[in-house]
């Protein structure tokens, strides 16, 4: 198809003036049902949108940039959005943030809605399925219509655009090394078992200091149907006395059932996990954190992006960022 379809061409497909195309588009009561079905249909096949063709050459800004971000419910994600949000507007921009809820449906939805809303630049925190089977076409589709894009967090490395690569990795391996030294040697690493980069490197970090102690590992996917008593088999016959946690929504349901089976926290067995959510959910404090400086994280994201927005997207240079 014609990536470059203007609407003075798709005028000429259609037969019709430019203002008819323009009024049926914006679903005007003036055009009647068929027409501005006609033009919709014609529109979609050749991946047309108003105003497409001005990215990158207009010299008015919105001054705008979008944010999508999987989940609301997420500690991390939240102090992310407030660093984001805060560095922004230092710079005199303002932020749309919409939520893709790990619906790739609703993440492409969210692309369309901030396309159409002629935005300056997007950063986002893909869903697990983008990630994981590269579905990138509407991310792509950014990229395509010249808007600057900044993937956050869950990398997708064939993406050429700026990545900002948390370093996940170093995170855990140093967490567990404070937890083998502490004298906590019978460890188990427990994932989703989504198979997602961000878990692989995870896992890279915790085995890295496994080795390193000379130490056994043990692992448990929570996705299992018998994970609960899976869980409590691995405990018991294991002896497990350190646990860390790749995932901070597993957090409360760990930390019940191991209190539930008689285990004291943090004297028989100590729990290690992500972000600050931990802490609020369990009251005593007895969860250990693995500290994640979203301040630092997002106002690099948004430093980046401005980067990219001043220069009018100089399409060359793309880096992966490790922080």
């Amino acid at each position: 198809m014609d990536e470059s379809l203007t609407l003075t061409k798709l005028s000429s497909i259609l037969n019709l003036s430019k203002a008819t195309i323009s009024k049926s588009l914006n679903d005007s009561d003036e055009i009647s049902v068929t027409i501005k079905e006609r033009v919709r249909k014609m529109a979609a096949t050749y991946n047309y949108s108003p105003n497409e063709n001005a990215y990158g050459l207009s010299p008015q800004r919105r001054r705008t940039i979008g944010v999508i971000l999987p989940k609301i419910t997420r500690t991390f994600y939240v102090k992310a959005l407030e660093a984001i949000t805060a560095q922004s507007n230092k710079l005199s921009y303002t932020v749309i943030a919409l939520f893709s809820e790990e619906s790739q449906e609703l993440e492409k939805q969210n692309v369309e809605y901030l396309i159409q809303k002629r935005i300056d630049g997007i950063i986002i925190v893909p869903t697990i399925e983008t990630q994981i089977y590269k579905k990138t076409d509407h991310l792509k589709q950014i990229l395509n219509k010249n808007i600057p894009l900044i993937i956050f967090d869950r990398i997708i490395p064939e993406m050429d655009c700026d990545q900002l690569d948390i370093n996940n990795s170093f995170l855990t391996e140093r967490a567990t090394l404070d937890l083998i030294r502490s004298g906590k040697t019978n460890t188990l690493f427990i994932t989703r078992g989504r198979g997602t980069a961000l878990d692989e490197l995870k896992k890279q970090g915790y085995l890295k200091a496994i080795k390193q102690n000379r130490v056994q590992s043990h692992f448990l996917e929570f996705h299992k149907e018998d994970y609960h008593k899976t869980f409590k088999t691995k405990i018991e016959s294991l002896n497990i006395n350190g646990i860390i946690l790749s995932d901070e929504s597993l957090t409360h349901q760990v930390y019940q059932s191991v209190l539930k089976w008689g285990y004291r926290i943090p004297e028989d067995i100590t729990i290690i996990g992500f972000s600050s959510r931990i802490q609020q959910e369990c009251s005593l404090n007895r969860v250990l954190t693995i500290d994640q400086d979203t301040s630092v994280y997002g106002k690099k994201a948004v430093n980046l992006l401005f980067h990219r927005m001043e220069k009018s997207f100089v399409n060359q240079d793309f880096q992966i960022y490790k922080m």
